[in-house]
């Protein structure tokens, strides 16, 4: 058996043209809410996600440290704490009763457990959100037409590579379009991303990266990862020259792989 990050993750996405979300301090409310590592502890016993991480795949080239990482709203270990701060940003807001409904595919693993997750932590923060499970051609119409409140979308890619896990955080109406069901429009984030993409040294790169993560998921708190996929791959004892990738894309060429004698 092998077993790796996947380059896969589920987001919660606010409609920022739809309020209370156009206020940051709910969005932020939103993401302390969630205790991501309780989340992870729990979660990955039933359904294929494991790892806290922020837009780039955990343990990739381009991942924060841990460290960096928890001074990102939401990302802390401190649950309580996180919980208290949202409570108080959702009192401040005129928002402590909050209710809306929480867009959802009707796939049953990972989008079920994680959302499902996701709601009962809203509700010890004071949110009331109800469940909408549609199939995926009437899931997929409702964001593209913002016909939604808060959803759980998701991201697959094939590289670890900036520009292809950030390309939902363009402007939605420049780049971003059809990709950013947030629906804000952010010259400033566009900068930013844009100048990473441009960036040749490595160590720069991330370190932009990284600047984007905290004004993306913190400051901005626009859309934000709930837990990233984990590939376990069982297989028989007799195969041999296989290795596991980070994506279900590549790695598909199996002209290394035999079969020993048993």
């Amino acid at each position: 058996m092998q077993e790796a990050p996947w380059i896969c993750v589920n987001y919660v996405v606010p409609n920022t043209k739809k309020p209370p979300f156009d206020d940051v301090r709910v969005r932020q409310a939103l993401t302390l809410a969630i205790d991501r590592y309780a989340g992870s502890t729990a979660l990955q016993k039933i359904t294929i996600v494991k790892d806290v991480g922020g837009l780039m795949r955990p343990k990739g080239p381009f991942a924060q440290a841990d460290a960096d990482l928890q001074k990102i709203a939401g990302f802390g270990t401190d649950a309580a704490a996180n919980k208290a701060k949202a409570k108080q940003l959702l009192a401040d807001a005129g928002q402590s009763n909050l209710t809306f409904k929480f867009l959802n595919r009707n796939i049953t693993t990972p989008y079920e457990p994680v959302a499902l997750y996701v709601l009962d932590q809203w509700k010890q923060v004071g949110i009331n959100a109800t469940h909408d499970v549609k199939e995926t051609s009437a899931y997929q119409a409702d964001l593209r037409a913002g016909n939604f409140e808060v959803a759980l979308d998701f991201n697959c890619d094939f590289l670890d590579e900036p520009d292809l896990q950030l390309a939902k955080f363009w402007s939605a109406s420049g780049l971003g379009k059809g990709l950013n069901f947030a629906y804000y429009d952010d010259p400033a984030l566009d900068k930013l991303i844009d100048g990473q993409s441009r960036e040749t040294d490595p160590a720069k790169r991330k370190a932009l990266v990284a600047d984007i993560e905290k004004y993306a998921m913190d400051t901005k708190a626009y859309q934000y990862p709930v837990l990233w996929w984990y590939r376990i791959i069982p297989y028989l004892n007799t195969v041999r020259g296989w290795r596991i990738g980070s994506n279900h894309y590549t790695n598909q060429d199996l002209e290394t792989v035999w079969l020993a004698p048993k």
